[in-house]
């Protein structure tokens, strides 16, 4: 299933980003609140990039269950109100 192949490489990406050594070096408590926002806006693109390319069609072609984008949905509005 196509579902299955993204679900996949989102997982592999997310571990790939974890794996990388990172030094964080903030100035002060808005750096790293700037950059928690900043955060927050990826990840709100995201899912909105990702629902308008993955419509109810391609979710229905890959036979889930029509809840599924529903919930990717929800997570989505989750993002927004975060930013």
């Amino acid at each position: 299933m196509r579902f299955s192949a993204v679900a996949c490489t989102i997982a592999a990406f997310a571990a790939a980003i974890h794996a990388v050594p990172i030094k964080w070096s903030f100035e002060d408590t808005v750096s790293v609140l700037n950059y928690a926002l900043t955060l927050e806006h990826l990840e709100a693109k995201f899912y909105k990039q990702g629902l308008a390319k993955f419509d109810t069609t391609y979710f229905t072609a890959a036979e889930s269950d029509d809840k599924v984008r529903e919930r990717f949905v929800h997570i989505g509005e989750h993002e927004n109100d975060h930013v």
